[in-house]
């Protein structure tokens, strides 16, 4: 009897830790996985849900994030939002980056191939949302339609949902401190102002220098969409020039100058992005790009139509 007894527990033990293992599997499918990546970087693993709609709450999350991000104000403003998309729709854009650069090479021509970078606009202005190609002369817009290399569908709605209006008030509320400079009654004119997307794949090679940015962007942000911290040091460089040099337009300017000095980078890790205010000494610069190596980013800029539009770059703020 006692032997009986004690293989009935034995066997009840054995049953309730099988269904314990199971529902652990069935729990680490639905989660994110860090596991360890060659290298030692952390891979993500989050698989896309099974949709991959943009809602409200999505959009909700990441005025938030703008809203409660802490501002920097060394060596000028600007900020560093880990984590700005929510884990599920930043998993639905990895999976629909582009599979190769075939899908970049019908950009604006901004950036030809060979030079490192292609570029794909997603959103030009607030009428003409989703990949495209614009024709600066004609200023014809043409939408690019769904392919193997681009789903069209997904980028047009994710253009729209975070080119919201919400969001671009956000931003330009988040960097006052500069703006107000530029433009004590920065608030009217606002409404001319309107949101420009660029999925970005740097490849080997690719550097851009110091520069300011151009005088008609208002603010930039720049979105990183690594799949793991790995290339963490290729992230945008916040730059001093030790001399105070400034700029009213922009051009990259030389590297190797010994009046630039790097303050601080932003990490090139999953999920991330660095946004600023332009003002006349907002230098930054990326760092080449390592062989072999994909930078994978989304551009976003606050801009006019042109400079003659919106008052020219003011100072940036002393703070």
């Amino acid at each position: 009897m006692y032997h009986r007894n004690v293989f009935t527990i034995i066997l009840a033990c054995f049953s309730h830790f099988s269904r314990s293992l199971e529902r652990r599997g069935d729990h680490n499918e639905q989660i994110t996985s860090t596991e360890a990546a060659p290298g030692g970087a952390r891979r993500i693993h989050q698989a896309a849900p099974a949709s991959c709609a943009i809602t409200e709450a999505h959009v909700a999350y990441t005025l938030s994030k703008i809203q409660n991000a802490q501002m920097h104000y060394s060596p000028y403003p600007h900020t560093v939002i880990e984590d700005i998309y929510s884990p599920d729709v930043y998993a639905c854009m990895l999976k629909q980056l582009p599979p190769n650069q075939d899908a970049y090479s019908r950009s604006d021509g901004h950036f030809k191939q060979g030079e490192g970078r292609y570029a794909l606009l997603i959103r030009s202005t607030d009428d003409n949302v989703g990949p495209g190609i614009l024709n600066k002369k004609k200023k014809k817009w043409t939408p690019i339609p769904a392919s193997p290399n681009i789903n069209s569908t997904y980028w047009t709605d994710w253009a729209r949902a975070y080119g919201a209006e919400t969001l671009k008030n956000a931003w330009l509320q988040k960097f006052n401190v500069t703006l107000a400079v530029r433009s004590p009654n920065w608030q009217s004119i606002a409404k001319k102002l309107y949101m420009r997307m660029e999925l970005n794949r740097d490849i080997s090679g690719y550097a851009i220098g110091p520069h300011t940015d151009a005088p008609y962007k208002w603010i930039t942000m720049l979105y990183y969409l690594p799949q793991d911290a790995s290339m963490s040091t290729a992230g945008t460089q916040i730059v001093r020039s030790t001399k105070g040099t400034s700029q009213k337009e922009s051009k990259w300017m030389d590297p190797k100058d010994k009046q630039w000095q790097i303050v601080k980078q932003a990490p090139f890790i999953p999920n991330t992005v660095m946004a600023f205010a332009i003002c006349d000494q907002s230098w930054h610069a990326v760092p080449k790009v390592g062989n072999k190596a994909v930078r994978n980013t989304i551009q976003t800029f606050i801009r006019g139509v042109d400079a003659k539009q919106v008052p020219p770059k003011g100072k940036c703020p002393a703070v």
